[in-house]
């Protein structure tokens, strides 16, 4: 084998998974410090009872859209692993895609398509069964719109970076034997 041709480290894949886990738990502590217990789709009233909810006036509206997409899209990456770039822009694409259906599914012109739209099903599935409520309670915001784009974007640009730099770590490493 080619002493030049080079994949990433293992560990890579575990700083992804664990960077995105971190965001994930940023994002759910947001939530529960500044949301208001409707608002939340997958934490449990108990725990927004203990912390609160604040009134989202603080600019930051976007930040959990943000940390999701970001977050899934590292998560995701460190689970498969870094192929080729390309896989990183589907896996970045589907996540975008799933996050902006989300949104629009909020918008007040489409919600009740969503919501009828759901499988009945899903109201005998905890956390899910809450799925019409998100979007029925739910705000349309352009700004999650950007951040979930952005989000992807910096995603991948992330990646890649890391994956450049794990290939000259690599490099100087086999070149050394």
């Amino acid at each position: 084998m080619d002493a030049r041709r080079n994949t990433c480290p293992v560990q890579y894949d575990y700083y992804l998974v664990g960077v995105g886990a971190a965001g994930l738990a940023m994002g759910c502590l947001f939530y529960a410090l500044a949301r208001t217990s409707p608002h939340i789709f997958l934490l449990s009233d108990f725990f927004t009872q203990i912390f609160p909810g604040h009134s989202n006036s603080s600019g930051w509206g976007a930040l959990p859209t943000f940390i999701h997409t970001f977050s899934f899209v590292l998560i995701s990456v460190g689970i498969v692993g870094y192929r080729r770039s390309s896989v990183v822009i589907a896996i970045a694409s589907l996540w975008a895609s799933i996050e902006l259906l989300f949104e629009l599914g909020q918008h007040p012109v489409l919600e009740q398509t969503f919501v009828h739209a759901l499988p009945n099903w899903l109201q005998r599935v905890p956390v899910f069964d809450q799925t019409a409520h998100y979007f029925i309670r739910g705000t349309y915001d352009i700004w999650d719109v950007v951040a979930i784009f952005a989000a992807a974007g910096l995603a991948v640009l992330l990646i890649h970076l890391l994956h450049r730099k794990g290939e000259c770590y690599e490099r100087a490493v086999t070149y050394d034997e």
